[in-house]
């Protein structure tokens, strides 16, 4: 049987579902690719950082069974997304290595199919407290798509352009396993306010408000002061934080701005986004 090969992308937020179950993401072009081999038992490895999760691996193998593709395999990940900085890191993998594992098998399926199953996946294996369907999509569709993600349904998907995207990577990891879902509750009110913002089409508004709410319910309160600086700027489309951070993100047309003012606060990576959508 012939290797499968699977491609996604990494994300940022237009708005963090946990609070109130609508979720929002746009593609950017960081990708992760995986290509997995018939093996006689479940095992992967990751560029930099080792072998891959058990529990990730059944996963994906489960949901890929109820498809047809029931071989178990061996994954190679190659990726250059940030893990555990909210930069749908974890909708990529599943959905990549679930594409591969599909073509390793001769299956078709459409990039909105393996996104519902990848959310089904992600459950499996704990990666995720909403389900995350709107981070499952804008790994691999473009444009900026929000979605009930209590119902598995998208409600809107807007064109986005293709501009330059700056992120501001902290060394500091925000695991899933560290997010109190109360936190993102109570701020329900500021997080239902940027929900209805981006429904009407203003996803570029949303982004700020929907930050606001993060940064209070996660308590990276640092977060606000680069924000801040980015989102004064003359340039800067939008800016915020992505997933449940400590990542930020600036939609910019002058990322060399952007550069300068995040210079010494964490890595940095210049990228675009993956224009398209409806």
């Amino acid at each position: 049987m012939p290797p499968g090969r699977g491609t996604a992308y990494a994300g940022v937020s237009v708005l963090n579902a946990i609070g109130t179950g609508i979720g929002g993401a746009l593609g950017i072009s960081l990708p992760l690719e995986v290509e997995v081999t018939e093996s006689s038992s479940l095992s992967g490895w990751s560029n930099g950082y080792g072998p891959l999760d058990g529990e990730v691996l059944w996963a994906v193998h489960r949901v890929a069974s109820r498809m047809g593709a029931p071989r178990t395999f061996h994954a190679r990940i190659t990726s250059l997304i940030p893990p555990s900085r909210g930069l749908k890191s974890s909708s990529a993998l599943v959905n990549a290595m679930l594409a591969a594992v599909l073509d390793m098998h001769g299956i078709e399926a459409s990039r909105e199919e393996i996104a519902r199953r990848g959310v089904e996946a992600a459950k499996l294996a704990g990666l995720t407290i909403t389900g995350a369907y709107d981070d499952s999509l804008a790994t691999l569709l473009p444009g900026v798509h929000i979605t009930d993600n209590t119902m598995v349904k998208r409600l809107k998907i807007f064109h986005a352009p293709r501009i330059p995207v700056v992120l501001l990577i902290p060394k500091e990891e925000n695991p899933i396993h560290a997010i109190d879902p109360s936190r993102f509750k109570a701020y329900k009110e500021l997080y239902l306010k940027a929900a209805k913002t981006a429904l009407a089409g203003k996803w570029i508004d949303a982004i700020p408000i929907n930050s606001l709410a993060t940064i209070h319910a996660t308590g990276l309160r640092d977060l606000w002061a680069p924000l801040e600086e980015a989102l004064a700027l003359e340039c800067t489309w939008t800016a915020g934080v992505s997933g449940k951070g400590p990542a930020l993100f600036a939609l910019t047309s002058c990322p060399s701005r952007i550069i300068d003012a995040w210079r010494g606060m964490g890595d940095i990576i210049v990228t675009e986004t993956r224009g398209g959508g409806a």
